[in-house]
């Protein structure tokens, strides 16, 4: 299955999960959003760019939810949480994790 194969099919299955520390609603957009970012992401850059980019995506997604623990933003933690495990979700892929193979990082 190749990537946007697999990222529909995650996201259906993502589509009805609730974490329960934040409205439902909020929670889906989240994740329809890290959904709609990593597909406009496969589709305009190289394999290498991609994998590349989600790197970055990772170290200042992570960033930012630690910071949101450190000064006790218990909402926006929360809300980094989902969008943090829905991305790791996303990222460990079997087709993603092909792309790292094939670049040399698998």
């Amino acid at each position: 299955m190749n990537f946007l194969d697999e990222l529909k099919e995650l996201s259906k299955q993502a589509s009805n999960l609730s974490r329960g520390k934040i409205d439902i609603n909020v929670e889906r957009k989240i994740r329809e959003n890290v959904f709609e970012i990593m597909e406009e992401l496969y589709g305009n850059a190289t394999t290498t760019n991609f994998i590349k980019t989600t790197k970055l995506m990772y170290r200042d997604w992570s960033q930012s939810y630690s910071e949101d623990i450190r000064f006790g933003r218990d909402e926006d933690a929360d809300k980094a949480m989902v969008k943090l495990s829905t991305f790791e979700w996303i990222v460990s892929l079997p087709s993603v994790q092909e792309m790292r193979t094939s670049l040399g990082e698998g």
